[in-house]
């Protein structure tokens, strides 16, 4: 059985359908078939992270609630455009990989989004990990595995967020001296 997750308000908790279809979208849900799960953080999970099962895989229909969700619970939402949910639907989309990092429970630590070619070049366009399980390796696994996706023979390519600029190198990432772009036009 396939768990779909469906939004909840500002959560300590997630409502978790379950459903049978290989599309969660085909589910017209019924509300008697939810369930509330709490959001684990490090603290309050059962058992060590080494222990945890946390998932990794390429989900290229993410919705853009738990899309919206994550960048708010990792503070990627101030540099993205949150509040126009139409244009983050075209950026899911129109992404070439989306790679996820889940917890067994179900929900969602981490999202990796990239564009690429396939031969020469990929843009990883966002990573983000929920807060509470940055510093444990879900950032550098996200970015292995849309990287292994988009093949290996690809040069990553990123832009970081000032806060993170200390972040790259230290997972091996080389920094470029130039860089050049065209601001958004209104």
């Amino acid at each position: 059985m396939q768990k779909a997750l469906r939004e909840a308000p500002r959560r300590k908790s997630l409502l978790v359908e379950l459903v049978t279809s290989p599309n969660p979208a085909d589910q017209k849900g019924d509300p008697s078939d939810l369930q509330e799960i709490p959001v684990p953080t490090p603290e309050t999970a059962s058992m060590e992270l080494d222990e945890q099962p946390i998932h990794y895989a390429l989900e290229p229909d993410l919705s853009v609630e738990a899309f919206l969700d994550l960048l708010h619970r990792s503070g990627l939402a101030e540099r993205r455009p949150v509040e126009q949910s139409d244009r983050i639907e075209k950026m899911l989309r129109h992404a070439d990989l989306i790679t996820t990092a889940r917890h067994s429970q179900g929900a969602l630590l981490g999202v990796a989004r990239a564009i690429s070619d396939f031969a020469y070049c990929t843009y990883l366009s966002d990573l983000a990990v929920d807060r509470q399980w940055q510093r444990q390796g879900i950032g550098r696994r996200l970015i292995e595995e849309l990287h292994q996706a988009a093949g290996l023979q690809t040069r990553l390519i990123l832009l970081a967020a000032p806060s993170a600029q200390t972040y790259y190198p230290r997972i091996g990432m080389q920094q470029h001296p130039s860089c050049w772009m065209i601001p958004p036009q209104s």
